[in-house]
């Protein structure tokens, strides 16, 4: 999970529109990432112990930001980034937890 995670925060750190969405220093956002995604793919839930807003609650989907862009807008744009084949070779080894 945390070479997916890095490998997804590389590229947002290169993308300016998402950029922008983070602080300065990505080290926290980096943290709080894996235990998003390892929690998400059935692991173990680090991050609803720690997140506001517990993960079976979700997001407001309808939101619109400043330029005109839901959520889902901004995890389509991210899922571009996402390493695909590092992401199947994880699931495929079973240890995405």
């Amino acid at each position: 999970m945390a070479k997916i995670v890095d490998g997804l925060l590389d590229r947002i750190e290169r993308d300016g529109e998402l950029r922008r969405l983070f602080g300065r220093d990505l080290t926290h956002e980096r943290e709080t990432q894996k235990r998003f995604f390892t929690e998400w793919l059935g692991g173990e839930s680090a991050y609803s112990e720690h997140a506001h807003v517990p993960l079976e609650l979700g997001a407001d989907a309808t939101a619109v930001d400043d330029n005109g862009c839901t959520p889902l807008d901004w995890v389509e744009r991210a899922a571009r980034s996402v390493d695909k084949a590092a992401v199947r070779r994880l699931l495929r080894s079973g240890r995405a937890s």
